[in-house]
């Protein structure tokens, strides 16, 4: 959940705890799933969802949702996330045409979480409670090494109404929050960074069973982020709000196959957009308008279950840079302190597939694999209006990212363990420009090769490739 804008650096959105916040980017970041902990044997179909049920990670998303959770059951997951980067710089050396290496960078980051639950159910009634520890570790040559633990807590209670086929729930999320994945990075010559603050979300859902296998239910979400960036001589606050509310249908058509469609409206302020060092752009407001359209199939028969979601984004985000003094514009008017001086309009359409398998070999034994392919597109608009100069791009940038998963688990009639594999590719972290230097005095090759120089963000950055996997290994017991 970072936000910064302008100048196509990036807008990070993303999800709270368990929720359906959409992720916006203008530059293909790195960005996690840190806070989605709920176990899921839909994790090793990456994430096919739209028409394929998982009846506790549906309840904990959508408190209203008790006809897809059978059973009362606990569950534990570690779960642990980790990245790494390393970068060679090399020179040329004065006395001879060949290359040298002279240093290497290295930067990584670990998250390890261990969340753990209970899911309760009698008669018409049911709760649930999840709570976690997060340990966050990072280190790198050109930054402080960095540490936090964050503490993230679920609730959730609903009724059944048997008489209408139909239930409805509330759900509370919270997460003390010390420390949020890549945030470092954007610090390189932090000493050491602070980060506290907070991600509330409050939720209510409803969902009715219309018969012969079709459903339809409906979320709404209130969510609240906060944190507080501070370093020896800089302090950022990152501020967001917003509500959500999304909407699905399920129809069955016939015994083996299933059809879905879903709805999502996310609609967030952000009083309060960092000040990044690394980025250097201005921190004022903004507003984001993102939807989401789904369309899922599910075809399932004894032994096997196969998947597809196809997801489209449309999504408008505006911002804007407040006078900090009165200013004198291009016509020779001023527009007074506080007034707006720059506009920036982005108009993204997103686009996902996601696509997954599930056998069963063996009544105690399945094997899933799944992938995920987003593709990025955005427009933008630029109104300066200090030198009266207006900007278009169509488009600025594009481009793909993928996520492959597998997951191998193991059931007997209370007991189920799983271990999952997931690798997110097409995304990085913003790159240092290393400086080339040719014909220069070997005594001084080592001083120059380690100056960073770093894009200004009026022109295009620059994205260092990394690979981020996560390793799930879950245990439940159903009672």
């Amino acid at each position: 959940m970072r936000f910064i804008y302008q100048f196509g650096i990036t807008l990070w959105a993303g999800n709270l705890l368990f929720g359906q916040g959409l992720s916006v980017k203008t530059v293909p970041l790195l960005s996690t799933d840190q806070f989605s902990l709920v176990p899921s044997f839909r994790d090793g179909m990456a994430g096919v969802s739209l028409a394929v049920p998982d009846g506790l990670a549906d309840v904990f998303v959508n408190p209203g949702k008790m006809d897809t959770a059978k059973s009362s059951e606990w569950f534990m997951q570690a779960r642990y996330n980790h990245w790494s980067f390393a970068h060679e710089t090399t020179v040329r050396s004065q006395k001879s045409s060949a290359y040298y290496s002279m240093e290497k960078t290295t930067a990584r980051s670990s998250i390890f979480t261990l969340p753990m639950g209970v899911y309760l159910q009698r008669n018409n009634l049911y709760t649930g409670l999840m709570t976690a520890v997060q340990s966050l570790f990072a280190s790198g040559e050109q930054s402080a090494q960095f540490k936090a633990g964050n503490y993230p807590l679920c609730w959730l209670a609903g009724l059944r109404l048997p008489g209408i086929n139909s239930s409805i729930g509330v759900g509370l999320e919270y997460v003390r929050i010390r420390g949020i994945e890549g945030v470092h990075l954007l610090y390189p010559d932090a000493v050491s960074l602070d980060q506290r603050g907070s991600a509330r979300q409050f939720k209510i859902g409803a969902s009715m069973n219309i018969g012969r296998g079709d459903r339809w239910s409906v979320l709404g979400g209130r969510y609240f982020f906060n944190v507080v960036q501070k370093d020896v001589a800089i302090t950022n606050t990152d501020e967001n709000d917003g509500w959500l509310v999304q909407t699905d249908y399920v129809k069955k058509i016939s015994a083996p196959l299933t059809l879905a469609l879903m709805v999502t409206i996310d609609r967030r302020h952000h009083p309060q957009i960092p000040d990044y060092p690394l980025a250097g752009v201005p921190c004022d407001p903004g507003n984001t308008q993102a939807w989401n359209f789904g369309l899922g199939a599910k075809w399932e028969n004894e032994t096997s279950l196969f998947g597809v979601d196809l997801l489209y984004e449309p999504i408008d985000a505006k911002t804007w840079t407040d006078a900090t003094n009165d200013a004198r514009i291009w016509n020779g008017e001023t527009i007074a302190k506080g007034g707006v001086i720059l506009r920036n309009d982005y108009q993204f359409y997103n686009r996902i597939l996601r696509t997954g398998f599930q056998l069963r070999p063996a009544s105690f034994l399945t094997i899933a694999s799944g992938v995920q392919l987003k593709w990025h597109s955005y427009n933008y608009y630029q109104n300066d209006l200090i030198n009266g100069v207006e900007t278009t791009g169509k488009p600025q940038r594009e481009w793909t990212e993928t996520v492959w998963s597998t997951r191998v688990g193991f059931k007997t009639k209370k007991i189920e363990v799983g271990y999952s594999l997931q690798l997110q590719a097409g995304m990085g972290l913003l790159e240092q420009q290393w400086l080339w230097r040719m014909f220069m005095p070997e005594d001084s090759l080592i001083e120059v090769a380690r100056v960073d120089f770093f894009i200004p963000p009026s022109i295009p950055l620059y994205v260092t490739p990394v690979l981020y996997y996560t390793q799930r290994m879950v245990l439940r017991y159903t009672f």
